[in-house]
């Protein structure tokens, strides 16, 4: 998903906006850094968090195949036969806190490079 939503993102640029940057005199080098790409960051980090999220969420489930990962208490908890399932639980709240943690540093991260976005303005 990251290729794509960065692909898009450089390509949502309005014709308007190119045209006057070209207009001001603009490289097609410097129409890319100072235009394209800053109106492309919220695409970007928008693919970036889904691409980190499944990240995580891949590296819970593949504790499946080997013996230590993320996701391996998960499994250890299931494969036991006792009543008291705390690891599933615990193990799984950390996992998705640990998403969100990654998500909420990437929303933060896309505030912090698209301050227009803030203010409403886009």
């Amino acid at each position: 998903m990251l290729f794509p939503n960065i692909v898009a993102g450089l390509h949502s640029a309005p014709d308007d906006v190119l045209e006057a940057a070209r207009g001001m005199g603009l490289t097609r080098r410097q129409v890319l850094l100072r235009v394209e790409l800053p109106l492309a960051v919220p695409a970007i980090i928008g693919g970036l968090r889904i691409a980190v999220v499944s990240t995580v969420a891949i590296a819970t489930i593949a504790a499946f195949l080997l013996p230590k990962g993320l996701g391996y208490p998960i499994f250890l908890a299931l494969k036991e036969p006792t009543p008291f399932k705390t690891e599933i639980y615990s193990a799984g709240v950390l996992a998705v806190a640990l998403a969100l943690g990654c998500d909420g540093l990437l929303v933060a991260l896309r505030r912090m490079l698209v301050p227009w976005a803030r203010r409403g303005l886009a």
